[in-house]
């Protein structure tokens, strides 16, 4: 299927959308798309944040944290697919690794094409976080309500161990980097 059909499925019919993607046993359609729409965040971020917050890093400043950004991007998806693999099986869903990178890549692409946006972007990333929900609900073949615990304990996961290395830091428990 090709790339605009993609994005117009998904945003317009997406469960029809995830029920066509079935076939796909590679996470390699996903990984081109991951790429695609990635970029265009990261293009719209760096024209929006050049002539603020960022800008006294200069433009090779500003090229190296774009780079690193959309590095990690791809990397915290591939991640982010295993933990929320883990948690659609333990939660009795029948997929595999593929099912959840697929869902939480197209599932992303509201937040991928217009979470830059200020203020909007949170509207975005909540239609994101729908889209990714149903995707792991129609591929894992398991309720909506599973499928959202599933989408959302990557995001719980970090935040429990920046609450815990945040207290140790604060206890002294770490010793201070400074």
């Amino acid at each position: 299927m090709e790339f605009l059909k993609k994005v117009s499925m998904i945003l317009t019919k997406p469960s029809k959308f995830f029920d066509k993607i079935k076939s796909e046993k590679t996470v390699n359609s996903a990984f081109s798309f991951l790429l695609i729409t990635s970029l265009v965040y990261l293009v719209a971020t760096v024209i929006l944040v050049s002539n603020g917050p960022l800008a006294s890093l200069g433009a090779t400043g500003i090229a190296s944290v774009a780079v690193f950004s959309w590095v990690m991007t791809v990397l915290v998806m591939f991640v982010s697919a295993a933990v929320v693999f883990v948690f659609a099986k333990v939660l009795g869903g029948k997929g595999s690794y593929v099912e959840a990178y697929k869902s939480l890549v197209y599932g992303s692409l509201p937040s991928q094409l217009l979470g830059w946006l200020p203020f909007a972007g949170v509207l975005f990333s909540i239609w994101s976080l729908y889209l990714q929900t149903k995707g792991v609900s129609k591929l894992y073949k398991i309720g909506m309500f599973r499928s959202l615990i599933a989408v959302l304990s990557p995001s719980l996961i970090a935040l429990a161990l920046i609450i815990i290395f945040a207290s140790a830091l604060l206890t002294g428990m770490v010793p201070k980097i400074i």
